[in-house]
């Protein structure tokens, strides 16, 4: 068996002892969060995908795929929920490579419809895997990609509504939010020093209260780095 390696299930029928292993997961790197927080946003969602440390749960992401119709035409969205890896195995790349493959066999099941990865992100080290494994996206430190933005802007006022501001880019929940553990939340002096994480803090300056950055890129292999490419790829096969 690999060292590290994943697991994807429907949330329908994910069993109950993974879901409290991912519960004490999440509730040890979340501020302000609740069982019943973490049960609430997993059950809105359609898969997950859960990662190991040989038979360890490390790690995990949930999402949930969706139509939606735009500039006169039919578009493919992947939500991203809560993504956690456990600071013990920050930095291996096995978890987003492996979800990539399964964006590629999501991509294959009608690749004439764009597919986009639309994620809300309130954490510095989440918002640097665009830049590591994607060549565009939104927002960018120095490309502007205006047709992103509106579309991701259309996007989150229709899943946040009032709780996204437009001209930040930003989702503030009124009525609920959780943030990182103090302990988690802030760079290192050698990960300051990169254009992706200044940006991001400039850019989200209540990312500490849990306010959440809205990006948006496209899921195909042109737009994807050499390694993130052949994942994506090998789940055309």
């Amino acid at each position: 068996m690999q060292e590290y390696y994943s697991r994807f299930y429907k949330v329908s029928e994910l069993a109950q002892a993974e879901r409290l292993k991912m519960q004490n997961l999440y509730l040890s790197c979340y501020d302000a969060a609740t069982p019943e927080i973490f049960q609430g946003d997993l059950n809105a969602k359609d898969e997950v995908q859960l990662a190991y440390h040989r038979d360890e749960l490390i790690g995990f992401s949930t999402y949930f795929f969706y139509h939606f119709s735009w500039s006169g035409q039919m578009v493919r969205v992947v939500f991203s929920g809560d993504t956690i890896v456990h600071p013990d195995h920050w930095g291996k790349q096995s978890q987003m490579l492996e979800w990539l493959g399964r964006m590629g066999e999501f991509e294959r099941e009608a690749p004439q419809v764009p597919l986009y990865w639309f994620l809300i992100v309130k954490g510095h080290r989440t918002y640097r895997l665009l830049s590591i494994f994607t060549k565009s996206f939104h927002p960018h430190w120095s490309e502007e990609r205006p047709e992103l933005r509106e579309l991701a802007n259309v996007l989150a006022k229709d899943c946040f509504g009032a709780d996204f501001d437009s001209v930040r880019g930003i989702v503030s929940f009124a009525n609920s939010s959780v943030q990182f553990a103090p302990h988690l939340t802030e760079p290192t002096e050698a990960e300051i020093q990169k254009d992706a994480v200044r940006f991001f803090m400039s850019q989200n300056p209540g990312y500490r209260r849990g306010d959440e950055l809205v990006c948006l890129c496209r899921l195909c292999p042109e737009n994807l780095r050499s390694l993130p490419r052949r994942h994506f790829l090998a789940g055309h096969d």
